[in-house]
């Protein structure tokens, strides 16, 4: 495996908490996305020439199905036909977990190759819990607006998302998207009408809960594909087992000593790798040089406490469940043929709500008919480099209350 193996990468050091550095050891393969070979010059947020190449495998097979099922527009620009839309999202992922981040444990070369050709978010926030950041991923609402805000659902639990809420699937099948969804979906399963096929998704292929065991889980159209791709991965599994992964991806870790923590990596191996399958299966149907591909993670990674998945959200305080930047700021990219500048650092400020009305205006929606949200549009931001929109983003104001605005962060 690509991501197996010790790494020459440095230590992220002297990196505040609102200006956080990244770095990146070089490291070589074959890449599907561009013909340049780069570097992340983490100083300056710009590329340097450098053997950088990635490889793209092991995808699960339905993911490549869904891809080949779902026609092939091709263009480089949005003004063009609608883009396709492969939303990737992490499960409790650490900041320092992804080489592009500067880690010299876990190297990733497929998420590294979308976040260096593309915009990496360096500011990017997300709510400290799985269910908040989905409901406001899919929604554009901080959770405290559509009464997620508190908890997770667990399994027995009978609640989620309200039906009231419309989301991101349902406003682009009114663009002619055909929606499809794999992996955790975690926003309510008490009755059919709060899962996912029932709330805008054309086909789910995955589980409605919040995690289960990693190996016992127990016609071509024209339209464009608006994939969401929710990992399971590096969410701890079952109690018994929680670091699960296949044993030639474990020994290629041996230069990690702690065990769990090699066990974790090799998690993480495996989510770099079927990244790379999806960009492998996008273009191999001539679908990749019109898609808009995005990766973040739900939260941080819970070091300590229920679930803990010995990621590292280092130089970051806090970790998931917690307010503070380790739960809350979070590895984030995208990457796309239509972002007028890319191969660059943003350090514009982001929160997980803004995807939808991001998304929705970036392939030709009116952000007026989503209605009241708090999502802001990010587009120009993201493609041109343009001031972010955003000054300020809540995290929660009942049983604790969180804010960051402009360089200030408050938590009581």
């Amino acid at each position: 495996p690509l991501c197996c193996g010790c790494a020459g990468s440095p230590q992220l050091s002297d990196l505040d908490i609102s200006e956080s550095q990244s770095s990146s050891s070089s490291m070589k393969a074959s890449n599907s996305l561009s013909g340049v070979n780069n570097k992340l010059d983490a100083h300056n947020g710009t590329l340097e020439e450098d053997a950088y190449k990635i490889d793209v495998n092991l995808l699960p097979e339905t993911v490549c199905m869904l891809v080949v099922l779902c026609g092939c527009h091709v263009a480089t620009k949005i003004t063009g036909p609608l883009p396709h839309i492969v939303l990737i999202v992490a499960d409790d992922l650490g900041w320092n977990d992804v080489s592009f981040h500067g880690s010299d444990q876990i190297l990733t070369p497929n998420i590294d190759a979308l976040a260096y050709h593309g915009v990496i978010l360096n500011s990017h926030y997300s709510q400290p819990l799985c269910t908040p950041s989905r409901s406001a991923l899919l929604t554009g609402k901080y959770p405290i607006h559509n009464g997620m805000q508190h908890n997770v659902i667990l399994e027995s639990e009978p609640w989620g998302l309200p039906l009231s809420e419309k989301i991101l699937p349902q406003h682009l099948k009114r663009l002619g998207y055909i929606t499809h969804a794999v992996g955790k979906w975690h926003l309510g399963f008490f009755k059919e009408e709060y899962t996912p096929t029932f709330r805008g998704f054309w086909s789910h292929y995955g589980f409605w809960n919040g995690y289960q065991d990693y190996y016992s889980h127990n016609v071509q159209a024209s339209e464009p594909l608006f994939l969401y791709l929710a990992h399971l991965a590096p969410h701890a599994g079952n109690y018994d087992a929680p670091f699960q992964a296949p044993a030639d991806t474990i020994r290629g870790l041996h230069h990690l000593e702690d065990l769990d923590r090699r066990l974790y990596a090799a998690m993480v191996c495996k989510l770099d790798e079927s990244v790379g399958r999806v960009v492998e299966a996008l273009r191999k149907s001539n679908m990749l040089d019109n898609s808009i591909i995005v990766f973040l993670s739900d939260n941080g990674a819970p070091t300590v406490g229920i679930h803990a998945n010995k990621g590292s959200n280092y130089p970051l305080k806090g970790v998931k469940t917690t307010p503070w930047e380790g739960g809350i700021r979070t590895v984030a990219a995208v990457w796309s043929p239509a972002l007028n500048r890319s191969s660059r650092v943003s350090n514009q400020l982001m929160h997980i709500t803004d995807w939808l009305p991001t998304l929705y205006s970036a392939v030709g929606g009116d952000v007026s008919e989503l209605g009241d949200i708090d999502g802001m549009d990010m587009w120009e931001a993201i493609s041109k480099d343009n001031a972010s929109p955003r000054q300020e983003l809540l995290v929660n104001i009942d049983d604790y209350e969180a804010l960051r605005l402009g360089e200030y962060k408050y938590i009581s």
